[in-house]
């Protein structure tokens, strides 16, 4: 995206640790912590509050809302809420709804945090302490999730580590050296109640719902162009998902086309961009018919 040409705006959404009001946010009143009573959010709240901020920033219209995974599903949501306020949105790598194992996979994660002696039913601020190895272990199964077989053989295939980089003495491979470092580096910089939220939000996400599950009636008020993109080796966010937004949105009357890119990097492929994956992006971007 050519920033000399567009105005991009990117934030941190509530429920977050790195800008906007969160768990971590201290109370003026009680001068302590949300901490766990930090009410749950969803991708409709996010929405709702990108919106305020569009009219604080005074744009009328967004050229284009973009996000990939949890992001794509927002940029899905605003083609939904906010009919007139958006020209394209490009939803990448994500879904109408994420499945049961999906689901499932989130659960393990947080339950990984709950049980840590120092979560304290998420109010470790207050104790003074903070969740890491849960965190840190949740992070390391999410990882796994993120990237596909073809990609770990690739990198790691089941070389052994090096003794003198290796982070631990009871680690035997370079891959279980990587999970540890990724794991570790995350606990450092994320907070554990925030973790919890956004996997909820995203569990949670189905704008579907209340049209009882027919995504083309939930369609029917989307004005906006759509670029549906999936990725190849995408097992955690396979392309069904995406061609199931292309097939409702076909049935709907929208514009819209879909694309399955290359990327070896699994679902984190979104993050990695490749001439076609830039490409498609461009062309979807300064295209206007």
């Amino acid at each position: 995206i050519d920033t000399q040409k567009y105005f991009v705006v990117s934030l941190n959404n509530i429920g977050g640790c790195h800008g906007s009001t969160g768990p971590t946010t201290i109370l003026s009143k009680t001068k302590k912590p949300f901490g766990s009573s930090f009410p749950e959010v969803s991708v409709i709240d996010w929405v709702n509050t990108q919106y305020l901020l569009m009219n604080y920033l005074k744009i009328e219209c967004w050229e284009m809302v973009a996000g990939g995974s949890l992001g794509g599903m927002q940029a899905l949501q605003w083609a939904i809420s906010y009919p007139n306020k958006i020209k394209k949105a490009a939803v990448i790598a994500a879904s109408p709804r994420i499945s049961s194992q999906n689901i499932a996979l989130n659960e393990v994660a947080r339950e990984i945090i709950r049980k840590d002696e120092n979560f304290h039913d998420g109010n470790y601020m207050q104790n003074n302490t903070k969740p890491k190895k849960g965190l840190k272990a949740a992070r390391m199964l999410g990882h796994i999730t993120y990237l596909s077989e073809s990609n770990m053989s690739k990198r790691f295939g089941r070389r052994l580590q090096d003794p003198v980089t290796k982070l631990d003495e009871k680690i035997n491979y370079e891959v279980e050296n990587y999970l540890q470092y990724k794991g570790e580096q995350f606990s450092e910089t994320f907070d554990a109640n925030s973790y919890i939220l956004m996997t909820k939000a995203m569990d949670g996400f189905d704008p579907a719902k209340k049209f009882n599950g027919d995504l083309v009636k939930c369609f029917k008020k989307i004005k906006a162009r759509l670029l549906i993109a999936s990725f190849n080796s995408d097992w955690l966010f396979p392309k069904e998902y995406s061609m199931e937004i292309q097939i409702a949105a076909i049935k709907a009357e929208i514009k819209s086309s879909y694309i399955e890119l290359e990327g070896d990097y699994g679902h984190d492929s979104f993050l990695y961009y490749s001439d076609e994956y830039s490409t498609a992006l461009k062309s979807f971007l300064e295209n206007n018919e």
